[in-house]
């Protein structure tokens, strides 16, 4: 769990993208329409997944100097 807490906001959007590729490739027998919306689900939820994974287990401290750096 440790290294989650070392992702950028980038990187965990580009694992979720990564999801949602995934997804829309492992289900060619759909018509498109429906390909890009499970594709776009699978985006959206593995990116809030990996968001709250990390407010919810995250120390304080952590939180205040990762907002301070990403604040600038």
């Amino acid at each position: 769990m440790g290294i989650i807490y070392e992702f950028r906001p980038i990187h965990r959007s580009i694992i979720s993208l990564a999801v949602g590729v995934l997804l829309f490739l492992l289900f060619n027998q759909f018509p498109l329409l429906l390909r890009l919306l499970i594709g776009w689900m699978g985006f959206a939820f593995a990116y809030n997944l990996l968001c709250w994974i990390v407010m919810l287990n995250a120390p304080i401290e952590l939180i205040r100097k990762k907002a301070a750096q990403e604040d600038g």
